[in-house]
């Protein structure tokens, strides 16, 4: 698709007055091409956008890091975004962070490719697994989730079963429990009934999480509109 004239505009604009945004790199992932990969590397330079989120002593945002990020995804696609994710220094963090605004099949899966082995053991690194859940929940719990096959899908809520079977602080199980707002089945109205309950700002978030399953469930079993057959006489 790539970015049209009018948006290379208004990107190099933000630029120039700071009034750039990460989710204005984001967008670029979710519409661009590889040829706008070029222009996020031109402001990068122009402006030089930090890569390391510190100037000195003081802490500012890593956009660098973020353009980087993008023009992998750009020029790279999915399965280059998979290898960078595996570089040092908190690669995985980026990816995942730019993959979970890409509402596409194969953010799904390239989610999954990035944790590896962690979505069949998640006590291995319970921290990127919840950090995998919570982009699970960004793309799939909400409207204009990609469809994803019943593979996938299964894969991903035993994943979370599995997650939430694990001693978990109460942000780490919210992670989880949202999650399975988009992927839930009936194993998992189970699995939510049984974590403890939710207290404070997260108070009613295993019955609203419920509630959800089940329209989920609803809607799946609900058979389709049947196709009216052409007039023939028209």
């Amino acid at each position: 698709m790539g970015l049209t004239a009018a948006q290379r505009r208004t990107l190099s604009r933000k630029a120039a007055d700071n009034s750039l945004e990460v989710e204005h790199l984001l967008k670029v992932a979710a519409i661009g091409d590889a040829a706008d990969a070029a222009l996020l590397r031109t402001l990068k330079g122009e402006h030089g956008w930090s890569d390391s989120g510190r100037e000195g002593r003081q802490l500012v945002v890593p956009f660098g890091r973020w353009a980087d990020t993008v023009c992998r995804l750009l020029e790279g696609g999915y399965a280059g975004l998979v290898r960078m994710a595996g570089e040092a220094g908190g690669a995985d963090e980026f990816c995942i962070g730019v993959l979970e605004e890409v509402r596409t099949p194969e953010s799904v899966s390239a989610l999954l490719a990035i944790v590896g082995p962690v979505v069949e053991r998640p006590a291995s690194d319970v921290r990127l697994a919840v950090r995998l859940a919570d982009g699970l929940n960004h793309l799939l719990s909400f409207k204009g989730r990609p469809a994803i096959t019943p593979a996938v899908e299964q894969q991903v809520r035993e994943f979370l079963h599995r997650l939430l079977a694990l001693e978990l602080t109460e942000v780490q199980r919210a992670s989880a429990v949202c999650a399975l707002r988009g992927v839930g089945d009936a194993g998992s109205l189970s699995v939510v009934a049984g974590v403890p309950p939710f207290r404070g700002s997260w108070a009613g978030l295993e019955q609203s999480a419920a509630k959800q399953i089940r329209q989920r469930l609803r809607r799946a079993a609900k058979p389709a509109e049947p196709v009216a057959a052409p007039d023939p006489a028209t």
